[in-house]
């Protein structure tokens, strides 16, 4: 099991770490009874090689996981100061700031993972703890290890199953600071290394292999999973305290902050409203701004006519989280794309409907308890909320429907499914996709 991601994330779960950190504690817990040996693993960029992790520290690292803890790097520490001064900057010279120390960032691990490998080259090299016909499994953020990976497949001859979250830096470039012509080389490494890939909905499926029924490459077999919906409560975490003052009702966006999230749409809606002269409900977005996410925080700090309307959160804890679902009116989500869009499931998870885009995998996620709308079609949100926060009787109607209704899936769920398909007896199609 490769758990680099796990164990090199300090900050509260994203999608993507949440579903390798749900995997991990599970295989943990259940390893024994399904009779299967489990080792962990983690990538070291300084030597493109793989090291053997310990059990314990994996346990150990998830016990934090949800809680803020862990110990932050410099480099870290210094993307969260810019990322907090960059809204205050005129957009070009943040941009530069922003280039600058990436590119100052990227060439110095170059230089330092090139003098660790030319060191490590003169010295003995514990071999990597693979054995031919070994079952390997990946759910993290894998584009930043692909090369390794096929050279894993190559080497050592595993059976490996990765994991495709979506091919959003492929479709939309514009959206994203990824690089789409990476990206797209890593999907096409995917499914050369792969013997299948598990994709977290079907929309993501039929991006994968439309990808690669254009370069006429055959696909590895595919595998829809669902994933689990329930916020994990770290046993560290403390009583859940809502983390600012609840002095009205308010709606949730849980996100990141960046273009392809479309906060812009939620701005320019509460600003419609207050200059409308009507008093719209609180909006709380919990995410940590990321590339492109700057403009939304500037607007929100500087504008009068939002910024008492809406509350910006970041590194909340999971217990947080939860208090916060739980307290809440009902969610937003008016995502450009998703290859799932886990925070609808979420809020179903915690009897909120949610107001959300009619895109991509969506659908798929919300079924028939979720009011889907146009991401592009500004008027159709400043109605549709503007309907339910003039209706409270409404929203608990729906949000009461939603609590006796939906089934929601759990993380355990997800994990067994997962570990049935990676110990089934895998087999590469011989035709393109």
């Amino acid at each position: 099991m490769n758990a680099s991601t796990i164990l090199e994330w300090t900050r509260p779960p994203v999608g993507i770490v949440r579903v390798e950190q749900e995997f991990c504690r599970w295989i943990l817990s259940n390893a024994a009874d399904a009779g299967v040996k489990v080792r962990f693993c983690r990538y070291q960029r300084s030597t493109g090689l793989f090291t053997e992790a310990d059990a314990q520290e994996v346990r150990a690292r998830l016990d934090r996981s949800g809680t803020g803890g862990g110990k932050v790097g410099l480099v870290a520490r210094c993307k969260a100061q810019f990322g907090r001064l960059r809204p205050y900057l005129p957009a070009r010279l943040g941009a530069w700031l922003n280039s600058l120390a990436r590119r100052t960032v990227e060439a110095s691990r170059w230089a330092a993972a090139a003098g660790n490998r030319a060191f490590a080259g003169r010295q003995s090299q514990a071999p990597e703890p693979f054995s031919p016909g070994d079952h390997w499994l990946s759910l993290g953020t894998d584009w930043l290890m692909a090369r390794a990976l096929l050279r894993l497949k190559q080497q050592h001859g595993l059976v490996m199953t990765s994991i495709c979250y979506d091919l959003i830096p492929y479709l939309f470039p514009k959206l994203v600071s990824t690089s789409a012509k990476r990206f797209e080389r890593y999907m096409l490494d995917m499914a050369a290394y792969s013997a299948q890939v598990l994709c977290i909905s079907r929309q993501t499926e039929s991006d994968f292999r439309s990808l690669l029924r254009k370069h006429g490459v055959a696909s590895p077999e595919t595998h829809v999973i669902r994933l689990g919906s329930v916020v994990h409560r770290s046993p560290a975490a403390s009583s859940p305290v809502l983390p600012f003052e609840n002095d009205r009702p308010f709606v949730l966006f849980v996100s990141t902050i960046e273009p392809r999230k479309n906060h812009m749409l939620l701005y320019r809606v509460w600003r419609e409203l207050s200059r409308a002269g009507k008093t719209p409900y609180r909006l709380v977005v919990v995410g940590m701004p990321t590339w492109g996410g700057s403009a939304f925080v500037r607007n929100i700090g500087r504008d009068p006519l939002v910024r008492d309307h809406v509350t910006l959160l970041d590194s909340v804890s999971d217990a947080a989280l939860a208090a916060l679902y739980s307290a809440c009116a009902f969610t937003v989500y008016p995502s450009l794309y998703e290859g799932w869009g886990l925070p609808v499931a979420e809020s179903l998870a915690h009897g909120r409907f949610c107001v959300c885009s009619s895109t991509s995998s969506l659908p798929e996620v919300g079924g028939a308890w979720v009011d889907y709308l146009d991401p592009h079609d500004e008027q159709a949100w400043v109605k549709t909320l503007d309907h339910y926060f003039c209706r409270p009787d409404l929203i608990r109607q729906r949000n009461d429907a939603v609590a006796a209704g939906y089934r929601p899936t759990s993380w355990s769920e997800t994990a067994a499914q997962i570990h049935s398909l990676v110990l089934g007896p895998p087999q590469r199609a011989s035709s393109p996709a």
